[in-house]
């Protein structure tokens, strides 16, 4: 889960500019992220995603610690999901199934969103900390859908410390989350199947 710095959130808390483009900068990848796996529509997860931003820049000074910012993010980007589902919803009625299915009817199912969101947190969080030419690499690749060769191309290297590069990520990867994603693993297993 990625921390601030209690000094970062108090400049923000102030009105820092600065400090809002670094939360910013933070925080819009897996926001984006989570949104898009919601509404399945780029350019509507892009305004709710930029939104939500605005939304958090207005009630800057209510923010005390790292954790109400990024319930905030997730929370208000969730809601604005189930508008914008909502809203379709009525403009197309094959669309009610589907919201019936997606709006948190019971706590279960605001806890399984709120798990899929911890996990992209977690995944953006390890992606970070990964060492730098490594971190290019699995950026470009899995997350921009780059081939090798173009990546190779754009980060002067070659094709085989591209490949390399790849299977570090993902041992590095696979390091970091292995303790995360077996608690969420469990969570997921012992709820029920309908709703997953």
């Amino acid at each position: 889960m990625t921390h601030l710095g209690q000094d970062l959130v108090t400049q923000f808390t102030q009105g820092d500019t600065r400090a809002f483009t670094t939360i910013y900068n933070i925080y819009y990848p897996r926001l984006f992220n989570f949104v898009k796996r919601m509404v399945d529509n780029r350019q509507e997860a892009q305004d709710i995603t930029a939104e939500t931003f605005v939304k958090l820049w207005r009630l800057h000074p209510n923010f005390s610690t790292t954790d109400k910012i990024r319930a905030f993010l997730f929370v208000t980007a969730r809601n604005a999901c189930y508008d914008f589902l909502k809203y379709n919803a009525r403009e197309n009625s094959q669309q009610k199934e589907l919201l019936h299915q997606l709006l948190p009817e019971t706590d279960t199912v605001v806890l399984r969103d709120e798990i899929k969101a911890d996990v992209l947190d977690h995944i953006y969080t390890a992606i970070e900390q990964l060492p730098q030419q490594c971190k290019a690499v699995f950026t470009l690749s899995y997350l921009e859908g780059r081939k090798n060769n173009e990546i190779a191309e754009l980060l002067h290297i070659t094709d085989k410390t591209v490949r390399n590069q790849k299977v570090l990520a993902k041992k590095l990867l696979r390091v970091a989350l292995f303790d995360h994603l077996r608690v969420v693993s469990l969570l997921l297993w012992m709820m029920p199947a309908g709703l997953l």
